[in-house]
């Protein structure tokens, strides 16, 4: 089929305009509908730092360049990965799911342990509600236990007897409380 100058011109701008709006419209509705989620990128990476409790073990599953499962730590439902590299303080994460969801986040600084300050401050970031600035902890031997709420707990592990110095920083979530103990506690009373 031969076009006239004139009417390629139409059919080239109407092909391009039609091709942009597709191309549009196909990135928009692009994505799981999670879009504030943290979410490891296509090249199977995710930043340590935005990595909390209660992110969807698929985040872990999907971040393979960022992660890897740990074959000894899959036990019970249970799936543990391990960091592949270290945070910017030198720390490897550990990170236990279950259900579907990370429970459990433990940080382990092997080569050098971090001052207190930066271990509290490490273990604030790994829950997804904010932490009292104030956070007051329980002294036990050489751990320290916090409770944030009653749904999110912490611990920081001292490597000197001065207490100022931590290797292991865990920030953990509360399993609920089920409907069978809260019913009892109910009629307890």
């Amino acid at each position: 089929m031969i076009m006239s100058k004139r009417n390629s011109g139409k059919s080239a701008s109407g092909l391009l305009l039609g091709s942009a709006i597709m191309l549009a419209l196909g990135t928009t509705s692009c994505g799981s509908g999670n879009s504030g989620a943290p979410q490891a990128t296509p090249q199977g990476t995710i930043s340590l730092d935005s990595v909390k409790l209660g992110m969807p073990d698929s985040v872990f599953q999907d971040a393979i360049l960022t992660f890897v499962p740990d074959p000894k730590g899959t036990m019970g439902g249970k799936i543990q990965f391990l960091s592949r590299g270290n945070d910017a303080n030198g720390g490897q994460y550990v990170a236990e799911c279950k259900d579907g969801a990370c429970y459990s986040i433990n940080i382990h600084y092997a080569g050098q342990p971090v001052p207190r300050s930066v271990a509290m401050e490490t273990m604030k970031k790994l829950y997804p509600v904010e932490a009292p600035s104030d956070l007051k902890g329980n002294n036990k031997g050489q751990h320290e236990f916090f409770k944030i709420n009653d749904e999110f707990e912490g611990a920081l592990n001292f490597a000197d007897k001065k207490r100022e110095q931590v290797d292991w920083v865990s920030a953990w979530r509360n399993a609920p409380k089920s409907t069978a103990s809260a019913t009892k506690k109910g009629a307890a009373q």
